[in-house]
């Protein structure tokens, strides 16, 4: 397997991870300051997507560079 393969599903099951850690904290119970919690979870899950868009990016490029 490629590495700018491994890379892109890396980034996509980051991206997916983030995706659903927003979606839990959605609809989970997170007790009594439920804003905080949530901007907790908000900024984790941006940072996790944001980690995975890159390495979806630098896959592309590294596959369209040809290596």
């Amino acid at each position: 397997m490629r590495v700018s393969m491994r890379l892109g599903l890396v980034g996509a099951l980051l991206v997916a991870v983030a995706v659903g850690l927003f979606l839990w904290g959605t609809s989970a119970d997170l007790g009594t300051d439920a804003a905080e919690a949530m901007r907790r979870i908000g900024q984790v899950a941006g940072a996790v997507g944001g980690l995975g868009a890159v390495l979806l990016a630098l896959a592309l490029m590294m596959r369209l560079r040809g290596r």
